[in-house]
């Protein structure tokens, strides 16, 4: 059974718990039998087949996209992204809810849009660029070269979408965080023929809570977002 079926057939369950205090009103077992049936055959739609087994599977770094996110000036969100990201999803199928997720990622790998002539528009900065100065000012690369997040539970909502907790380490100051996820595939890659499972997930922080830029607290937003995407490739056994 693949992750999609498992997650899709959960109103099975609750299909179940209506046909019983049916049957105990007076409602004929036929009632509660053809109300699972149909439950079954309109969960079980379009559900797809797939060769995907529990086991670790790695974020494809060539196809993964970790960016962060606040409101600059009040104006616009700004973001920025890193290219050293390490993920590792942990997919147990016969119970979902074991299943974990984690993340490192290098401060100092961030990167930006940013065009201009640093040096000439900040001339008391210490710092060579601007990529160096979000690095090590807002994300605390010195004091934390790697952000990590350790997922504590996961939680599936039905459908595809579900809810992983955990805890968030950065700039030295470890916190609590969650975010909302959700499965946008999963199958044999086309290429490598290895098992596959694409994920998306969103989560929110505040720079508060990490002791980060606070002197620039009239200028950025204290809530940060962080979006995440990626193929997850499951690891050779």
């Amino acid at each position: 059974m693949t992750v999609l079926s498992r997650i899709l057939t959960k109103p099975l369950i609750v299909a179940a718990a209506v046909a019983m205090p049916l049957t105990a009103c007076g409602q004929s077992s036929d009632t509660g039998e053809s109300l699972a049936a149909k439950a079954k055959m309109e969960t079980m739609v379009d559900v797809p087949e797939t060769t995907i087994t529990s086991g670790t599977y790695a974020n494809d770094p060539t196809h993964t996209s970790m960016a962060v996110s606040l409101i600059h000036l009040g104006f616009a969100p700004y973001a920025v992204q890193f290219a050293d990201v390490d993920a590792t999803l942990d997919l147990d199928l016969e119970n979902p809810a074991d299943s974990t997720v984690s993340f490192d990622l290098a401060a100092d790998s961030v990167f930006t849009s940013y065009r201009g002539d640093y040096k000439a528009t900040h001339k008391n900065s210490k710092h060579d660029t601007w990529e160096e100065a979000v690095a090590k000012d807002f994300l605390g690369a010195e004091t934390q070269p790697t952000i990590t997040f350790r997922s504590t539970r996961f939680d599936y909502e039905g459908g595809m979408t579900g809810t992983v907790y955990g805890n968030l380490a950065m700039n030295g100051i470890t916190k609590p965080a969650q975010f909302d996820i959700e499965i946008t595939g999963e199958g044999l890659h086309p290429f490598n023929q290895k098992e596959g499972v694409g994920i998306v997930a969103k989560g929110t922080v505040t720079r508060a809570d990490y002791d980060i830029a606070q002197s620039m607290n009239n200028f950025l937003s204290d809530e940060v977002t962080i979006n995440f995407s990626a193929d997850f490739l499951k690891a050779a056994e």
